[in-house]
C-alpha cells in the first residue's frame, strides 16, 4: 500500500475492421504513457525490456475463411523498434479430424503491455516456434487429442544464462461411455533449458530440465444432481547432475447442484507428495465469482477446501470459500513476508453480489 498511486497509466487506441468476401482485415493502434520514468532492474535479460515515459503498437490481421480451413496472421510493431508475427491455420478435411497449425516469431526487443498471443513464455517477447495439434473422434465414444510445440529463446531469460530451446509433447484419450460419465488419460512430456539451482557460480550454463506427467482422471454425474470427479496424477522430473524425482496427486471432488434449489456446494480432499518444489502438480480449483484458483501442491500433506453459493433472492446471493493446506514434513509455510509459523495455511473467502 505504500507504493498506492505512485504510477499513472494513461492507455487509449482504436481498431478498426473490414469484411471482404472471404476475408476479414483489421488494424489496431494502442498508446501506453506513464508520468514518470520506466526502468527494468538491470538483470542481463532484462536488456531489452521496456524503458522510457511512452510507448506505441500497431498491428495489422488478416483472417481468412474457406470451406474446410481457415487461415489467420497477425504482424505486429512497437515504437521502439520491435516486430512480432504470428500466422497459422486450422483444417477439418473429415467430419471426424482436426487439425492446427501456428507459427510465431516475437523479437528480443517487441514491447506491449497487453498482448496475449500464443506463447511458452509469460510474454510475446523473445520467442520463436511451431504449434502442431490435432482433434480426431476414433469411435463414437472415443477421441483422441494431441500436440506438439517446438520453441526457442533467442535471448537471456529469467534464471536462463544463454539462449535456449524446447519442446512439449501432449497425447490425450477420452473416453464416454455414457453421456453423464467421462475417462481420460494423459501424458505430457516437456522439456525446457534451465540454470542448474546449484549456487556454484554467478553464471551457469542452461541445463534440459524434463517433466512427464500422466493422470488418469474420472468423471460421473449421478441422478441426484452430484458429480464425482476422480484424479490421479504423477510427474518425474529430472536434469543432468541430479537424481530423477517424482511428485504424486490424488483427489476426490464432490459437486452438488440440486435443480430449482438456491444452493451449490464443490469440496474437494486432495492428498501430495513431493521431495522439492520442482515437482510440483497443478489442478484447477472453483473459487468465487470472477476468481480462480490453480494451486501448485508440492512437498508432502492434503489439502481441502468446500466452495458453497447461495442464492438469496433474485438480485442477491454469497459465495463463500475456505481451504486449508497441512503438510506433513514441513515446519514453516511460504517465506519472507508471507511465512507462516507451523505447517498449515488457510484461506477464508466471503463474496456479497447485489444485482442492481
Amino acid at each position: 500500500m505504500a507504493a498506492k498511486n505512485s504510477i499513472r497509466q494513461t492507455v487509449y487506441g482504436a481498431n478498426v475492421q473490414s469484411r471482404i468476401k472471404m476475408f476479414r482485415i483489421g488494424a489496431t493502434a494502442m498508446h501506453t504513457a506513464f508520468d514518470t520514468q520506466i526502468k527494468p532492474s538491470g538483470s542481463l535479460y532484462q536488456t531489452f525490456n521496456f524503458q522510457g515515459t511512452a510507448l506505441d503498437n500497431y498491428g495489422l490481421d488478416v483472417v481468412a475463411i474457406l470451406r474446410k480451413m481457415t487461415f489467420f496472421s497477425e504482424a505486429a510493431y512497437s515504437s521502439k523498434g520491435g516486430q512480432a508475427l504470428i500466422a497459422g491455420a486450422t483444417a477439418t478435411p473429415d467430419p471426424h479430424l482436426a487439425i492446427s497449425i501456428i507459427y510465431r516469431n516475437y523479437g528480443r526487443d517487441y514491447q506491449s503491455f497487453f498482448s496475449n498471443a500464443f506463447a511458452e513464455g509469460s510474454s510475446n517477447a523473445n520467442e520463436k516456434g511451431v504449434y502442431l495439434g490435432m482433434f480426431t473422434q476414433l469411435h463414437r465414444k472415443l477421441s483422441l487429442s494431441a500436440y506438439a510445440d517446438y520453441f526457442r529463446f533467442n535471448w537471456l531469460r529469467f534464471r536462463v544464462d544463454a539462449p535456449s530451446r524446447g519442446v512439449e509433447y501432449l497425447g490425450q484419450l477420452s473416453y464416454n461411455p455414457s453421456r453423464y460419465t467421462l475417462i481420460q488419460l494423459r501424458y505430457r512430456y516437456k522439456q525446457k533449458q534451465l540454470n542448474p539451482s546449484d549456487n556454484l557460480s554467478y553464471t551457469d550454463y542452461p541445463e534440459p530440465e524434463t517433466r512427464q506427467n500422466l493422470r488418469l482422471h474420472f468423471s460421473i454425474k449421478t441422478q441426484a444432481s452430484i458429480t464425482l470427479k476422480s484424479r490421479i496424477e504423477t510427474l518425474w522430473w529430472s536434469m543432468p547432475g541430479f537424481d530423477t524425482r517424482r511428485g504424486f496427486l490424488i483427489y476426490q471432488d464432490v459437486i452438488w447442484n440440486p435443480e430449482n434449489k438456491p444452493w451449490l456446494l464443490n469440496m474437494r480432499y486432495a492428498l501430495f507428495d513431493s521431495d522439492t518444489y520442482n515437482e510440483r502438480l497443478y489442478a484447477y480449483e472453483s473459487d468465487v465469482l470472477y476468481a480462480f484458483s490453480i494451486p501448485s501442491y508440492y512437498y508432502k500433506g492434503n489439502r481441502f477446501y468446500l466452495m458453497a453459493r447461495l442464492d438469496l433472492g433474485r438480485n442477491v446471493d454469497v459465495w463463500l470459500r475456505y481451504a486449508i493446506t497441512h503438510y506433513t514434513n514441513q515446519l514453516t509455510v511460504g517465506s519472507g513476508l508471507d511465512l507462516i509459523e507451523g505447517n498449515r495455511k488457510s484461506e477464508i473467502k466471503v463474496q456479497l453480489r447485489l444485482k442492481l
